[in-house]
């Protein structure tokens, strides 16, 4: 695998999901006994990448469940439409190129199938309770903060705790362990500011460029992104090479100027999800690098080592960082120690 799971992948079945008449939290999932813990037998997962609709709710308006629930029934009555590779993929790959799915293959998948999506799956323990009170919220351990914070003033606020850390760092191997990659992206309203939500801006947050990011770099197969836009919508598989750098995508925690308002008239400072997301990406990219090595793909090698500064470009990442060893062992690159920048692609200091 390209990084190990340090935390579980918890998931929870199709037919379980079209059940709920609203997204439920990985807690009390739990407690319902609806989650189970992913195993390498397990032969359908369905990672789900999504955009939040508002600060506190990944779905407050409901249109990303009923799209979700609404394909999946169409799966369950052998009526999805088939989705094959891209023109340009089939050109490009070859034999290669990712595989269709049918209507009758969606019919087979969709009965054993589980499903991974943050908000069920990753530990919500700053999410809103029931009674609208809470600290603060993080979409999938992000600074993404939303609320009072219960009279917390400590340096440790907006910190991820050590089981969100553990899953954000899984977020690779979760990707890897799917079978199917859904980008799920109706119209729906961002209820903050109004704007709609769709798979233009889901192409432009930057945690969901991560996941993609995984995607591509995933080892195992060539698993696509299949693009679900309503219950209704025919399904559009991505191109393989569709990707942005991360560190040039949309932050709620860079928006904010890294400052979210407290009751009372002051700020508190949070931390920018730039930094994790940099230090994991490196440790994705190091990570395929070394498996090319060990293959002795060489080719391979300085392909990811070319690419490793522009996909990991506007995140902190130190430039020194950035200068890989040959496929021989050798070191390549430029200067050291003054030649450093702060982030990939910034001015020098």
């Amino acid at each position: 695998p390209l990084l190990e799971m340090e935390f579980p992948m918890w998931v929870i079945s199709a037919d379980d999901l079209l059940a709920i008449d609203h997204l439920t939290p990985h807690e009390e999932l739990m407690e319902q006994g609806k989650l189970v813990q992913f195993t390498p037998e397990m032969r359908h997962v369905f990672f789900v990448s999504h955009q939040w609709t508002s600060l506190s709710e990944p779905d407050h308006g409901g249109e990303q469940l009923a799209a979700l629930q609404g394909c999946f029934e169409r799966m369950r009555r052998g009526v999805m439409p088939p989705v094959s590779a891209t023109y340009s993929d089939r050109l490009t790959m070859g034999e290669i190129a990712p595989a269709g799915t049918t209507a009758e293959d969606w019919a087979r998948i969709v009965r054993d199938a589980y499903v991974w999506m943050d908000y069920t799956s990753i530990p919500q323990r700053h999410a809103m309770d029931h009674s609208g009170r809470h600290s603060f919220r993080m979409e999938h351990g992000s600074s993404d903060v939303s609320a009072e914070f219960s009279g917390r003033t400590d340096d440790s606020v907006g910190l991820p705790d050590d089981e969100l850390q553990r899953a954000v760092n899984s977020i690779p191997a979760y990707v890897e362990a799917a079978s199917h990659f859904f980008i799920l992206c109706p119209p729906a309203v961002m209820k903050s500011t109004g704007h709609v939500c769709n798979l233009s801006t889901w192409f432009h947050r930057g945690w969901c460029r991560l996941e993609q990011q995984a995607l591509m770099l995933q080892t195992r197969s060539r698993v696509p992104a299949i693009v679900l836009r309503g219950p209704e919508a025919t399904p559009l598989m991505l191109p393989m090479c569709f990707i942005a750098p991360v560190g040039m995508g949309d932050f709620k925690c860079c928006a904010r100027n890294h400052m979210i308002e407290r009751d009372g008239g002051f700020s508190l400072p949070i931390p920018c999800d730039k930094q994790m997301i940099g230090e994991l990406l490196g440790r994705m990219l190091d990570a395929r690098i070394e498996i090319a090595r060990h293959r002795g793909d060489v080719d391979e090698v300085r392909l990811w080592s070319s690419l490793r500064p522009f996909y990991l470009r506007g995140l902190p990442v130190e430039y020194d960082n950035l200068i890989r060893p040959s496929a021989s062992g050798g070191s390549k690159g430029g200067k050291t120690g003054s030649g450093r920048f702060r982030t990939v692609g910034g001015s020098g200091k």
